[in-house]
């Protein structure tokens, strides 16, 4: 069995030892760091490079949200499943953490009985194979505008503009290279939930996923069309589209 590596970030201390037992006694092979505040998580997070964090969103010093933009936006080599330990349980403060990168949450009081089972799914998710041979994710892949490498590195190329770079995490880049082998037709949130996370996945992580993508993508963004009905498409000819629809309004 593979062993995963977590870190908890809770600051409530005996809710911090049962989640540690817990974890320990009910799930094998799982490494687990633990810390009571966020700037100490952070540290924790940097060295240890966790496949799942554990993260309360009320810490005494840095916010849990904080935490998680941090994560999102400062780490590029790997790409952590992230799930909020809350009290909040509104939906407005759901679809918030979405936004900021949080994949699940495990509201408070926390039922201890389903919470191994919960995260043991967890974290199959993000390192669950599409269904494509993993020689095909090796490769560099080059289209009309962009050149994407296997380390998730994307060098953007549109008319009249200089070379732009971002970079992609482990998630984004599975994903992004489902869609573009699926050149041409929709991908339904559903498929894509089931490719690359599970039968469990909320339509909103794969949509936070997404709003990610092209939010890196820059101009480059409308290479990737959505509808709400059909889920989502990569289009090389989407420049060409945008010309000729600005043509006709003119």
């Amino acid at each position: 069995m593979t062993v995963k590596r977590v870190v908890i970030i809770e600051d409530n201390s005996n809710q911090l030892i049962i989640l540690k037992t817990i974890l320990e006694t009910k799930i094998p092979n799982w490494e687990i760091k633990t810390s009571s505040t966020g700037e100490e998580g952070i540290l924790l997070i940097n060295a240890y490079k966790p496949d799942l964090i554990l993260l309360d969103r009320c810490l005494p010093d840095i916010s849990g949200d904080t935490i998680c933009e941090y994560v999102r936006t400062k780490i590029n080599e790997y790409d952590p499943y992230i799930c909020m330990l809350t009290g909040l349980s509104s939906t407005q403060s759901k679809i918030q953490g979405y936004k900021i990168g949080i994949d699940d949450y495990i509201c408070k009081p926390i039922d201890y009985e389903e919470l191994p089972i919960r995260l043991a799914l967890m974290s199959t998710r993000g390192h669950r194979d599409l269904p494509v041979s993993r020689n095909q994710f090796d490769l560099e892949i080059q289209t009309k505008y962009l050149r994407i490498l296997p380390n998730g590195r994307v060098y953007i190329n549109l008319p009249d503009e200089e070379e732009k770079e971002t970079y992609l995490t482990e998630t984004e880049l599975r994903l992004f290279k489902l869609l573009i082998q699926s050149a041409g037709r929709f991908v339904n949130r559903r498929d894509i939930g089931l490719h690359l996370w599970g039968a469990c996945c909320s339509y909103s992580v794969v949509s936070t996923n997404i709003h990610r993508i092209k939010k890196k993508l820059g101009a480059a963004n409308i290479l990737i069309e959505s509808n709400r009905h059909l889920g989502y498409s990569y289009n090389d000819n989407a420049f060409i589209k945008d010309d000729a629809h600005i043509r006709h309004l003119a």
